[in-house]
């Protein structure tokens, strides 16, 4: 039984399953085409990269090679997948960046950078105010607030009084070798043309070359020379606690004493101040350069009240304080009947031996119908043998005088608005821009005074 199941059964695979075997796999030779695997060439790139302020735009320089996956690390914890990302780094520095390839046969291959981000900072300058300013000469400020990054290196001082908006090519420039950062620099303008507006800013130029702009601020040069010969000059806008700074650069520095303070201008509209005395006095320590053989004095004033016929208010004088020692000079005002006022102009003359000796007082006296109780300017000129007194850009006195100039004898403070103690005739009142010259003003240069 069992050799005819087994006979049976090798008959039947022999029939019919060998040649079905041979069916299906004579079929699938032609339904099922055989593998081709590709061929890859290897993996080489460079990272390029286009700087743009902290923005950065990447790219590969590869060869022909197809790639299933880019990964790039940007070296601060940013990544991106796309073949050409664009990053913006939050700071600049340094970073590591790098990128994995892999291609389609698998093979990876891993490409660094050292890529160094710098972020660009735009300079900036300030427009300082102007000093000194005469009628062929002015000082400017310049300030440097930031150099820039890159920092730049070329800045100074564009200047014009014919555009008011002066520009590098359009005005005239004055340029600086350097400056730090924060810093401010008086810039001195040279061979400017009298009596005329000049228009200027502050410039710098980026590491570029554009340039930048500060403020356009204005100033006008005088018609006249009016800083030639100043010793002292006070025009209380400087002022620390009671001490006046000399603007003149001879450090002559004053003191408000007693009763005195500077107030808001009311003789300009310029928001300056000036010197309000009621019992007090300007006080300016002796020296040398307040004893000049001839001199000249300008100075605003403005009585506080009419003065009763009879008084006296002393305008400057310079002598001892507790004495009347070391005199040299003297100015005052006299009330007569209203409106009646007279102004005395004095100096005790050199006799040509002895500094000290004492020829007594000798000037100019003038007395005109005058409402004190508005502003005036005042100046007293003495120059060797004559002596003029000017009162609102007008001559007011003149007279001849003996001797040989000012005596020279030290000792005696100069003292505006109070004589000696004993006779003070304390002036009450305002007080502005008081200027000592150890030269004789011209008329011209005191016409100059009278506008400011």
């Amino acid at each position: 039984m069992e050799k005819h199941l087994r006979r049976v059964t090798i008959s039947f695979l022999k029939i019919y399953l060998f040649p079905l075997i041979l069916l299906i796999v004579s079929c699938g030779k032609e339904k099922f085409p055989q593998r081709i695997f590709p061929k890859c060439e290897p993996i080489t790139a460079q990272i390029v990269v286009a700087n743009n302020q902290l923005k950065v735009d990447f790219s590969l320089n590869v060869n022909a090679a197809d790639f299933d996956k880019v990964e790039w690390s940007f070296g601060d914890g940013g990544t991106a997948s796309t073949f050409n990302p664009s990053y913006t780094y939050k700071e600049a520095k340094t970073f590591q960046v790098s990128v994995k390839l892999t291609n389609k046969c698998g093979d990876q291959a891993t490409v660094t950078k050292s890529v160094t981000v710098v972020q660009d900072i735009v300079p900036s300058v300030a427009t300082g105010g102007s000093s000194r300013v005469n009628n062929t000469t002015a000082n400017v400020t310049f300030k440097l607030l930031n150099a820039g990054l890159p920092a730049a290196n070329q800045y100074g001082i564009c200047y014009s009084y014919t555009n008011s908006s002066p520009r590098i090519g359009t005005a005239d420039t004055k340029s600086l070798s350097s400056v730090s950062a924060g810093d401010s620099t008086v810039i001195a303008l040279s061979n400017l043309t009298p009596g005329v507006s000049y228009y200027y800013c502050s410039y710098i130029i980026d590491s570029k070359g554009e340039p930048h702009y500060g403020e356009v601020k204005k100033f006008q040069t005088t018609n006249a020379d009016i800083w030639t010969g100043l010793v002292a000059y006070y025009d209380f806008n400087n002022v620390t606690g009671n001490q006046v700074l000399d603007l003149s650069g001879n450090n002559n520095a004053a003191i408000i004493r007693g009763t005195g303070a500077t107030k808001d201008d009311d003789r300009q509209t310029n928001n300056e101040k000036v010197l309000v005395l009621d019992g007090g006095y300007l006080d300016i320590a002796d020296n040398e350069k307040l004893r000049p053989n001839k001199i000249s004095v300008s100075m605003w004033f403005k009585a506080a009240s009419r003065l009763e016929a009879g008084t006296t208010m002393q305008l400057y004088y310079k002598s001892g304080y507790t004495e009347p020692v070391s005199e040299q000079y003297s100015a005052q005002l006299m009330a007569g009947t209203y409106p009646d006022i007279t102004i005395n102009a004095d100096i005790k003359p050199y006799d040509g031996k002895e500094p000290c000796f004492d020829m007594g007082w000798k000037g100019v006296t003038n007395k005109q119908h005058q409402e004190i109780t508005s502003w005036h300017h005042f100046v007293a000129v003495f120059d060797g043998p004559i002596a003029k007194t000017y009162l609102d850009g007008k001559l007011w006195g003149m007279n001849a005088i003996p001797g040989n100039g000012i005596r020279n004898c030290p000792g005696g403070n100069l003292r505006f608005g109070s004589g000696w103690r004993t006779y003070a005739y304390v002036f009450k009142g305002s007080m502005d821009d008081i200027r000592v010259y150890d030269n004789p003003l011209t008329e011209a240069q005191i016409l100059e005074l009278f506008k400011h």
